[in-house]
C-alpha cells in the first residue's frame, strides 16, 4: 500500500494499491509515494517531506479547529465563535423538541384542546413551558458566551438537564 502525497505540505492526497511502476505514472506534479507498512490511516497521519516519514496529526482541540499545512498545527479560523454560538442554540433547541416531542407525542398535544382545563393538559403545558424556559436560558446564555468552551459547557449542562426530567 502507497501514499501518494503532496511534496510540499505533506497532505495525503490518496492510497494506491498497485504495482509501483503503475503508481509513478499517476503522480501529479509535486506528488511523491511512501509505501506504508504500518497499521495507520490517512485521516489520522501527514507526510512529514524531509524525512519521508509518517507523523501523526497533533490533537485537535475543538471540532472548529482547521488544520495549517504551513505550521502543522491545527488553528481556529476566525468567525469560530459566532459558529459555535450557532450550533450551539441549534442543538439546544432542537434537543428541547426532541424532549417535548417524545413526552407529548403530536396526536396528544394536538388532542389536548378538546379538554383545555383537565389537569393533564394543564400538566403537560406546565411541563413544555419549563423545558422551553430553560431552551431560553440556555440559548441566551450561548449568546453572551465569550468563548468556545463556556458555550460546549452550556449544551452540555442543557443535555443534563434533560436527562433528569
Amino acid at each position: 500500500m502507497f501514499y501518494i502525497y503532496n511534496t510540499v505540505t505533506g497532505q495525503i492526497r490518496s492510497i494506491f494499491t498497485g504495482p509501483v511502476d503503475f503508481l509513478e505514472s499517476q503522480l501529479q506534479v509535486n506528488e511523491d509515494y511512501l509505501e506504508v507498512v504500518e497499521n495507520v490511516t490517512d485521516a489520522t497521519h501527514y507526510v512529514d517531506v524531509n524525512s519521508k516519514t509518517l507523523v501523526e496529526f497533533p490533537a485537535k482541540l475543538n471540532k472548529y479547529q482547521e488544520f495549517s499545512w504551513e505550521s502543522k498545527e491545527w488553528e481556529t479560523p476566525a468567525g469560530t465563535l459566532e459558529v459555535a454560538k450557532i450550533d450551539g442554540k441549534v442543538e439546544v433547541n432542537t434537543l428541547a423538541g426532541i424532549t417535548i416531542s417524545e413526552r407529548y407525542p403530536t396526536y396528544r398535544q394536538m388532542n389536548y384542546n378538546r379538554e383545555p382545563t383537565a389537569q393533564a393538559t394543564i400538566d403537560m403545558n406546565l411541563w413544555i413551558d419549563e423545558v422551553r424556559a430553560e431552551s431560553n436560558v440556555a440559548t441566551s446564555s450561548i449568546d453572551v458566551a465569550t468563548d468556545l468552551t463556556t458555550i460546549e459547557g452550556i449544551v452540555e449542562g442543557f443535555k443534563a438537564y434533560l436527562a433528569n426530567l
